[in-house]
């Protein structure tokens, strides 16, 4: 019997902050929504820095996250990774606030996917959002680094042209690794 049921198309959460990283991991979550027709939810996480948290803990101080300031990284990251006007409106903007690790997985709680950008230098280190992530999601999720261009094939040497690229070329592959 056919099942006419609607299919509930689960989206692809990608975590965006503005660098690099983020704004590689949302064009390539975009390039995988594409051809895979899923969507792409695009969060952004108001977070209070770990300064002014410390000093005002317990203080009694209330925080309020800039707003304005989130919803301007999280449009100007998508204009930044995404070229094409439609695909550009097609993504899902969603500004959440409080522990960027936290928001992400609630965020993901019912995603297909969660992709987050790799983060470099000391800051990645020591926050370690992404280990965080692996550990604790509860859908499959990519870590993308800064400037990573997973949807063309490397060049080839002068003189060896190589076979010719199909679409099946130019999809991302995902290999995962379960301990």
């Amino acid at each position: 019997m056919l099942d006419l049921s609607p299919t509930i198309v689960r989206p692809i959460v990608v975590g965006v902050d503005g660098s690099a990283a983020s704004i590689s991991a949302l064009r390539w979550a975009a390039a995988r929504a594409a051809s895979t027709g899923e969507r792409v939810r695009a969060v952004t996480v108001a977070t209070r820095p770990f300064a002014v948290s410390t000093a005002l803990d317990g203080v009694g101080h209330a925080w309020e996250p800039d707003i304005e300031d989130a919803h301007a990284v999280l449009a100007r990251s998508i204009e930044r990774a995404i070229h094409d006007p439609a695909q550009r409106a097609a993504i899902e903007r969603r500004v959440a606030f409080g522990t960027v690790s936290r928001r992400l997985l609630d965020e993901a709680e019912n995603a297909s996917m969660l992709v987050v950008g790799k983060a470099s230098g000391s800051l990645g280190r020591v926050l370690g959002i992404a280990q965080r992530l692996t550990d604790r999601a509860t859908c499959p999720v990519a870590v993308i680094p800064a400037g990573a261009d997973l949807l063309t094939r490397p060049s080839q040497p002068a003189g060896n042209p190589g076979p010719a690229s199909t679409e099946a070329d130019r999809r991302p592959a995902l290999a995962g690794v379960g301990g």
